[in-house]
């Protein structure tokens, strides 16, 4: 066989590499598609959303949970759930599919025997948590039917503190759940108890718990803490734990004479700095508000009055005290306190109370109606709430419009929506043409259903369109003429 033309050779090695780097573009091509493919696949299945309901009761219990899921995305979506017992041990399987397809704004509401049939178990022991995952938006408001047959808003909690840890002159009891949303330990966890002087109550930094397994949740009474930091105390305390992540704190206080729990995890701080809704010492609802210097340094609080119309009180930036208030110390003050220290007669409906100070601190109110019963109310939401009660209901929903601002918030607009997602009367309302700077305006059930043209059962969920950076709002239930629950704070699936 003749050896090829020198020429015809070259043509061929040629095409021979033309052919072989075309195989390894395409196959690079295609390994750099499947890659990204993978990584967009995975991308995908991270892009998730999770909020946990921290006290789900089970169906053996006294204290009745009813959940609501609401769908705040502009899609439907599928939830599911994954559960753990208070000792951390998963309950049934995992990432349970909860429910149907919920379209925008709609919302499954579930019982404990509910999520017990889908999680395909019994009874547990104890409250659990409930971890939800979403593909979007949504929101978790929980109801806790009390023996008493009062419902409350328990789904709120805190990081780092809690300030309402009732002492032993109290009848009502507190409880401090620790809850553990890691998958991991927390190892020790530490805390310090301080009486309303700002002294360090028994002895600081003990030992609240050796180790908190992944997702465990612990209970500590008035009791618990007293033995834990080795001594009794009179009045509020504020308790301070050494920061661990994804350690939540819920602070209930039990009743005993009414067999009912409040909530008091939801409270405000310095970078608020209201108390959105503060009676006169005329009304049947008497307010106490705490503020609670949570800074290093001994402080002074000053503060300007508002009226419902937006117009100040009295003088702006008045001492509310003549004393400092040490570190971790607190000053409890009353209506009549608010009215000697700004030398005005009582006012017409609650108002509006800003507060300065030179370092940090937080704001509680504690509300109490004419039941005699306290409730915590210092707590707004900014663009939506979600339990307003409808007409097959005897309770009465209101909700509080706040503008925090220097300057009128006009043509506030809002759609009220059903459990199935439906637009109950005609959708963006104008709600209030004009809300002045700092005044605060209360709309009812009754008059939300005028405005919107229509009636409706069930609970509904108010959602204001493009809401304005200084508006808030209050969602108070008025519960047997007599009692008011505050249900402003829920948790949002991040």
């Amino acid at each position: 066989m003749q050896p090829l033309p020198y020429s015809t050779r070259i043509k061929l090695l040629s095409h021979l590499l033309t052919c072989f780097l075309s195989i390894s573009f395409i196959a690079t091509i295609n390994i750099v598609a499947d890659t990204n493919s993978v990584a967009v696949e995975a991308e995908s299945r991270n892009d998730r959303f999770f909020a946990r309901q921290f006290l789900q009761t089970t169906s053996s219990s006294q204290n009745i949970t009813n959940l609501s899921i609401i769908n705040t995305s502009e899609q439907h979506q599928l939830f599911r759930g994954t559960l753990w017992n208070g000792e951390g041990t998963q309950q049934g399987g995992e990432t349970a599919l909860i429910g149907r397809a919920v379209p925008p704004m709609g919302r499954i509401n579930l019982s404990s025997e509910e999520i017990e049939n889908i999680f395909g178990i019994g009874p547990w022991k104890g409250p659990a948590i409930l971890r939800v995952e979403g593909e979007s938006n949504f929101d978790l408001i929980s109801k806790l039917i009390s023996p008493s047959g009062l419902t409350s808003n328990t789904n709120c909690v805190r990081e780092d503190n809690v300030l309402n840890v009732e002492g032993f002159d109290s009848t009502n009891m507190t409880f401090v759940r620790l809850i553990n949303t890691n998958d991991s330990d927390t190892g020790v966890v530490i805390g310090t108890l301080y009486d309303s002087r700002g002294n360090v109550v028994g002895k600081a930094d003990s030992v609240l718990a050796t180790n908190l397994t992944s997702f465990q949740q612990l209970w500590l009474s008035r009791k618990d803490l007293s033995n834990k930091v080795g001594s009794e105390w009179s009045g509020e305390a504020l308790l301070e734990l050494s920061h661990i992540d994804g350690l939540k704190l819920l602070n209930l206080n039990y009743i005993t004479d009414e067999k009912t729990f409040f909530n008091f995890s939801c409270f405000e701080d310095s970078d608020s700095a209201r108390v959105y809704l503060q009676t006169t010492s005329t009304s049947q609802n008497v307010s106490f508000t705490h503020l609670v210097n949570t800074s290093d340094a001994d402080q002074q609080f000053f503060a300007t009055l508002f009226n419902s119309d937006g117009h100040v009180i009295g003088f702006r930036n008045q001492p509310l005290h003549f004393d400092v208030v040490p570190p971790r110390g607190r000053l409890i003050i009353s209506s009549e306190d608010i009215e000697s220290a700004f030398g005005i007669s009582p006012w017409s409906g609650p108002a509006m109370l800003e507060v300065k100070a030179s370092g940090t601190f937080e704001l509680m109110t504690k509300l109490t109606s004419p039941s005699g019963l306290t409730s915590n109310t210092n707590c707004v939401r900014k663009d939506s709430v979600h339990n307003i009660g409808g007409f097959d209901q005897s309770n009465m929903s209101y909700i509080r419009f706040i503008n925090i601002g220097d300057t009128p918030i006009r043509n506030i607009r809002g759609s009220i929506y059903n459990s199935d997602g439906n637009s109950i009367g005609d959708p963006n309302i104008i709600l209030i043409s004009e809300l002045p700077p700092k005044a605060q305006v209360w709309r009812n059930r009754n008059e939300l259903s005028s405005t919107f043209g229509d009636t409706w059962n069930d609970t509904a969920a108010l959602k204001i369109t493009n809401p304005h950076a200084n508006l808030r709002l209050i969602n108070l239930v008025y519960v047997n003429n007599a009692t008011f629950f505050n249900f402003s704070c829920y948790e949002t699936g991040l």
